[in-house]
């Protein structure tokens, strides 16, 4: 049994076989960096999170189960696996608290983390906070549509003592 659950506010496709491929499942399967062959299709079949296509602001939420001290998110490869690019203007908002996403509100959670850009395929992007937050909550959320991720590491404080949480 997991020590945490993720949810998302959609994910891409219909179906049970859709949410086995796409799921937020995927974004802590441990697999951090997909092959991606000439098709577009990943080589070794490695799963991955991507929000539905009609979702303006779609997130992928943690939930702890408890307080967690979050100080480090890790984002892998975020890019079209289809099209095999990078996404040229991504904003995504790191958000931890106490309160679980519901419909894409994260207004009682404080912003950990920004990013605005690129991020390049096959590549981590590390999105440090400015502090330590603390939160029951992680809930990274894309200020366009299309949110894929391949795999999250959030470093808490306990990371530092204790060992990380990959997600």
């Amino acid at each position: 049994m997991s020590q945490f659950e993720l949810t998302s506010s959609s994910v891409y496709g219909h179906g049970q076989d859709d949410i086995d491929k796409y799921g937020p499942q995927n974004g802590m399967d441990g697999i951090l960096l997909p092959t991606i062959g000439p098709t577009g299709v990943s080589e070794v079949g490695a799963p991955y999170f991507q929000s539905g296509d009609n979702d303006l602001l779609p997130w992928i939420q943690i939930d702890y189960g408890c307080i967690t001290s979050v100080s480090i998110v890790m984002i892998t490869a975020h890019f079209s696996p289809v099209d095999n690019i990078a996404n040229d203007e991504v904003t995504l908002r790191i958000h931890v608290g106490n309160s679980p996403s519901l419909n894409g509100e994260t207004s009682n959670n404080q912003v950990c983390a920004t990013h605005n850009g690129p991020i390049a395929p096959k590549t981590f992007e590390v999105l440090e906070c400015n502090q330590i937050f603390a939160g029951q909550y992680v809930v990274i959320q894309q200020h366009s549509p299309g949110l894929v991720i391949n795999d999250l590491i959030i470093f808490t404080t306990e990371h530092f003592g204790q060992g990380r949480h990959v997600i």
